[in-house]
């Protein structure tokens, strides 16, 4: 649905799915209720607990485990995020940059979907009662340097601390930390080019090897291939490295 709206097209869509509702940006909602055989149409939804208690968003069954057993959580976007995250600590670790990978440590790193969506903040609240710390790690989503990033200002707004409970990304997202040519050998003929704020995903879905790319599931099919110079190349400017800072700090918090 979200790619079809990002291609141009329109959808009104009516649902009782907790999974589709809770992905949806609070903007794009509208909240039907009846009441005393009365339709309500609320098409400015502010009190997000509202429909979340209305369909029943909670924390997924499969996920409770985890928050059991978890010291610190990051928050992640996406399921593709968590497994590059867990695999960089991996590396690091085998490199000798940090002693305890993510495992080793009890921080376990959890997709809830961007900053807007229903289920984020419905399951930060759920962990915030739980007594769990936790850091938030999103994509800056910026399309170029100067550009202000829209998820650092929303998590301003939301009374979250950058540096302290929220970092966001300095490039785009996740797979602008794929070098280009490193993904060009692993897929030859893509002959792509891109830089930190170019929209990798929707480069590798126009693509002539948009198939062997993975399409905008690239860092999914592609990240776990690369060896520690190719992810350290993208992650540390010289000065210093991006994973290490949200290393740092989430470890910080045990």
């Amino acid at each position: 649905f979200i790619a079809l709206c990002s291609n141009g097209y329109q959808l009104i869509i009516t649902t009782h799915s907790p999974i589709i509702v809770s992905q949806t940006l609070s903007e794009d909602l509208i909240h039907i209720t009846k009441i005393d055989g009365e339709y309500n149409v609320n098409q400015k939804v502010e009190n997000l607990d509202e429909i979340a208690k209305d369909i029943g968003i909670t924390v997924d069954n499969q996920f409770i485990q985890l928050f059991e057993k978890a010291k610190v959580i990051i928050f992640v976007e996406g399921a593709d995020d968590s497994l590059a995250l867990n695999y960089i600590a991996g590396v690091y670790k085998d490199k000798g940059l940090i002693q305890d990978n993510f495992d080793d440590l009890g921080i376990v790193v959890i997709p809830t979907g961007g900053c807007g969506s229903i289920k984020h903040w419905v399951t930060l609240d759920l962990i915030n009662k739980l007594g769990k710390p936790f850091v938030i790690f999103q994509d800056s989503d910026k399309k170029n340097m100067e550009e202000k990033s829209l998820t650092r200002d929303l998590l301003l707004r939301l009374d979250f601390v950058e540096g302290e409970n929220f970092i966001i990304t300095k490039k785009r997202e996740l797979e602008n930390y794929i070098p280009h040519d490193a993904l060009n050998k692993l897929c030859p003929g893509a002959d792509l080019q891109y830089g930190d704020y170019d929209d990798v995903k929707g480069l590798c879905i126009k693509n002539n090897e948009r198939e062997a790319l993975g399409k905008d599931k690239v860092l999914k099919v592609h990240f776990e291939k690369l060896n520690f110079d190719q992810i350290r190349s993208t992650f540390y400017d010289g000065n210093e490295d991006e994973f290490l800072i949200l290393y740092e700090l989430t470890r910080g918090k045990l």
